[in-house]
């Protein structure tokens, strides 16, 4: 007999030999499509809310090369151990990238929540004095203090839900010697 596979592909197992006898719906080979190539990744149930079938995001290969895919499903199965559930994305290659392969690894940068703009500040801005974050400004070349109610972090940048402005000259360097009033000199290299 003669079979034919439903999509081209490559043949990664032989289950029977010629001359085996089998049955109808026995498994004679195991095929990869590699043309149609699909992301499974397992993400934190609190982080699904997001990604709704449509839903870009990014991933990298292990080769540092970075793309997108779009949200395909999300399965309504969750891990009881792990909390978390399969996402599955369909990616779009761009450029360069190397040779793929079933179960490697890629980095899925999924969206911790609704895009939102925040006003943000870099971590070593952030002083904790007397249980209080805080954190200096410079107004007029003089040092002054500011209270602040943080929110998320992501990275190096924490948001900033008040206690600043957009566009406000924080102190990063040399803060934890600062006293309010002190006279700043502003590093125009940096």
């Amino acid at each position: 007999a003669t079979v034919i596979a439903p999509y081209t592909g490559v043949i990664t197992q032989r289950m029977a030999e010629a001359g085996s006898y089998v049955r109808t719906g026995d498994p004679l080979v195991h095929m990869i499509s590699d043309t149609s190539l699909e992301i499974e990744a397992d993400v934190p149930a609190n982080r699904v809310r997001s990604l709704v079938p449509g839903t870009e995001i990014s991933f990298s290969l292990d080769d540092g090369s970075l793309h997108s895919a779009v949200v395909r499903s999300v399965l309504p199965v969750e891990n009881p151990l792990t909390r978390t559930r399969a996402v599955r994305f369909v990616p779009t290659f761009v450029g360069e990238y190397g040779a793929l392969a079933d179960a490697q690894s890629v980095v899925v940068n999924v969206p911790v929540g609704d895009r939102r703009e925040v006003l943000t500040v870099h971590k070593d801005a952030i002083i904790q004095r007397q249980g209080e974050s805080v954190a200096f400004v410079v107004i007029e070349d003089v040092a002054e203090m500011r209270e602040l109610e943080l929110g998320e972090s992501s990275g190096a940048r924490i948001e900033v839900i008040s206690g600043l402005d957009a566009g406000d000259n924080v102190v990063v360097r040399g803060n934890e010697r600062l006293q309010p009033g002190a006279a700043v000199r502003i590093d125009a290299g940096s």
